[in-house]
This record gives structure tokens, C-alpha cells and sequence, in this order.
């Protein structure tokens, strides 16, 4: 006959798995950064020398070509940043999910969330009162945002990134550009300073209407 399984020892062995995976969520995510860092760092004095291909025995269009390939290597570390984070909170979660189940079997009805319940221990602990929070980022006051989100979120960004770097370089491919001064008199044809504050502003907003729901917290509520 095998061994009489402990209630108590498996409700303690949840709670484990859960902090080990939260724990591991950015010891994974420093692990990686090491490689995209050092993708950009490349990346960057590759644009350096680039600007100067034209005095050195270095074709542009070689190194227009090495620029993609950094981008693209770049571009699937991004990716798998974003398949590890959503991986990593995917297994959370399932372990949250099983101590949610295993509270129902063992002490009835889950009747309320865990949100719920923080907000009744305002009536139930003498003294006890939610915190004030607030998403406005300008607000010092906590923020009821998933740090597990925006985890993911980095690699959203990081992947929007390389893919524009990516692109860059694919389109000085196809225009067969033979130096960084005919690159740059094409760009400046095309795209003025004007046109980058405007880039760059609605990406700016794009990125704020992301954010409102791309990172707030499932548990946390906005408390003024």
C-alpha cells in the first residue's frame, strides 16, 4: 500500500512551486537579457563603423548585411523572451489555479476572489485599509500593474524594435545603396525631422493605449 498522502504537505508543495516559479520568472529574463544586450551593443558599433564604411576597405553593403543578420538574430531572441515570460506565468498561474481548487476542496465554497477578500479584511483587521493606488504614471502612488506583464511587454517592444531594424536594412538591400551617404540622401528624401517627431509621438501613444491594457494587474484595483 503506498503512503497516505498529507493534505498539508501537498498545499505546502503548491505554495512552493508557485514561489519557485515567480522567483524564477526574472533569473530567466537576466539570463536572456545578457544575449539581446548584447545584440544592441553589437548592432550599435556595427551602425558606428558604418557611418565610416565608405573610408575603410568594408563594402556597405557587407555590412548592411551583417546589420540584418544581428537584427534578425535580435528579432528571435525578442521572440523567445516573449515565449519564456508568458511560459513562466502560464505555470504560476496553474499552480495558483490547483490552490485555488484545493482550498475548495478542503474548506468548501471559494466564495470570494482573493481581491474580494483582501477588500473584506478592511472590515475583518482593525486598522487594516487597502492601499491607495493609481495608473497614472505621473502619480507617486503605487500602481496596480502585473510586473509578470510587463515582463512580456519588454519583449513586445524589444520585437517591434528588431522588426524596424530588420526592415531598415531589408529596404537599403533592395535599393542596392553602395554607401552610407547614398543611404542617408534617400532617407532624408523620404523622411524629415518633422516626420520622425510625428513617428515617434504616435508610437508614443499607441504604446500608452497598450499599456492600459496590456499591463494592469488582474488582482490589483486602482484605489484613489
Amino acid at each position: 500500500m503506498g503512503e497516505k498522502i498529507d493534505s498539508r504537505a501537498v498545499y505546502a508543495g503548491l505554495w512552493q512551486c508557485r514561489d519557485f516559479e515567480i522567483d524564477h520568472v526574472w533569473q530567466r529574463a537576466v539570463f536572456l537579457s545578457a544575449f539581446l544586450l548584447a545584440c544592441y551593443a553589437g548592432y550599435g558599433s556595427i551602425i558606428l563603423g558604418l557611418t565610416t564604411a565608405d573610408k575603410v576597405r568594408v563594402t556597405f553593403p557587407l555590412v548592411n548585411a551583417i546589420c540584418f543578420f544581428v537584427g534578425f538574430i535580435g528579432l528571435l531572441l525578442s521572440l523567445i523572451w516573449i515565449m519564456m515570460a508568458k511560459g513562466s506565468k502560464a505555470w504560476y498561474e496553474h499552480y495558483e489555479a490547483a490552490l485555488k481548487a484545493f482550498e475548495l476542496n478542503s474548506h468548501g465554497a471559494f466564495e470570494r476572489s482573493c481581491h474580494e477578500r483582501v477588500q473584506q479584511a478592511d472590515k475583518a483587521i482593525r486598522g487594516f485599509k487597502v492601499p491607495q493606488t493609481s495608473s497614472w504614471l505621473w502619480n507617486t502612488k503605487g500602481g496596480a500593474f502585473s510586473v509578470a506583464k510587463i515582463n512580456i511587454v519588454i519583449g513586445h517592444v524589444s520585437t517591434v524594435i528588431w522588426l524596424f531594424i530588420v526592415g531598415i536594412h531589408i529596404i537599403a538591400a533592395k535599393n542596392n545603396f553602395k554607401s552610407f551617404g547614398e543611404a542617408k540622401e534617400w532617407a532624408l528624401q523620404y523622411c524629415s525631422a518633422w516626420h520622425l517627431v510625428m513617428v515617434c509621438g504616435f508610437g508614443l501613444l499607441l504604446f500608452w493605449l497598450y499599456s492600459l491594457v496590456a499591463i494592469k494587474s488582474s488582482f490589483l484595483k486602482d484605489h484613489s
